[in-house]
């Protein structure tokens, strides 16, 4: 892909850190500030105009999207859209607990003003509600149109795994894997780069905990590409 370095392309990050779960209670996400603005630091000196939207609900979600993919007088190289929440098998939430299936964004984001261009997605989210304990299958389709990528913290039917401290598992090693292919002899194209993030996370990560149930889990990245080209994101 054709990357323009002065107008690489949009970064919408949406971090919802309170969610409604059932009534009076309120589920937190402690941690992902600190993700939000890790990604920030990393793509806006890349030449992305990054916008951050803290605790957006399901519809507001939907509706920047949809804003910006219909914005057809903004010429940019890349659309990248970063989602840091609770969800399920297939769905995410906002943070007024209403779930949104995956298989909506990609229809969203084919429009005439983005047609040909790569269109990222970065999902930081359980796809389940247990350990990991068995193979599941995916809970949904998602279309495929051509030149999107959706990059997962975890496969169908998992936990995605978080430090209240340090952040998320998934976002710390996307973020050091694009720091590292910055620096390498031979660029590393957009899934090299997921790769070599995967490859981290299975190699040196694993839960410890005071309770035997979430002791000793591991976790799994996983993408999804119908990209047809190579993507280099470099300085």
């Amino acid at each position: 892909y054709s990357v323009d370095r002065l107008r690489r392309g949009i970064c919408l990050i949406f971090n919802i850190t309170k969610i409604k779960g059932a009534p009076n209670v309120t589920l937190q996400r402690e941690g992902s500030r600190r993700d939000m603005l890790r990604i920030k630091d990393i793509f806006a000196p890349l030449g992305f105009d990054v916008h951050c939207y803290c605790d957006p609900r399901a519809s507001d979600i939907l509706s920047h999207l949809e804003k910006e993919a219909n914005e057809s007088e903004r010429d940019i190289s890349c659309f990248m859209c970063w989602i840091m929440t609770h969800g399920g098998n297939g769905t995410i939430k906002g943070a007024d607990g209403n779930e949104i299936n995956l298989n909506r964004l990609p229809g969203i984001l084919n429009t005439p003003s983005l047609k040909g261009k790569p269109k990222l997605f970065f999902i930081q989210a359980c796809q389940a509600d247990e350990t990991e304990k068995s193979t599941r299958h995916w809970g949904c389709n998602i279309p495929t149109y051509p030149d999107f990528l959706f990059s997962f913290a975890t496969t169908p039917g998992y936990m995605a795994w978080r430090s209240t401290e340090k952040g998320s598992i998934y976002v710390e090693a996307i973020c050091n894997a694009f720091e590292k292919s910055f620096n390498a002899v031979d660029k590393m194209d957009v899934t090299e780069v997921l790769n070599s993030a995967a490859r981290q996370v299975a190699i040196e990560f694993e839960t410890q905990s005071s309770d035997a149930q979430f002791t000793g889990c591991k976790q799994a990245l996983c993408y999804f590409s119908t990209l047809t080209q190579s993507l280099y994101l470099t300085p």
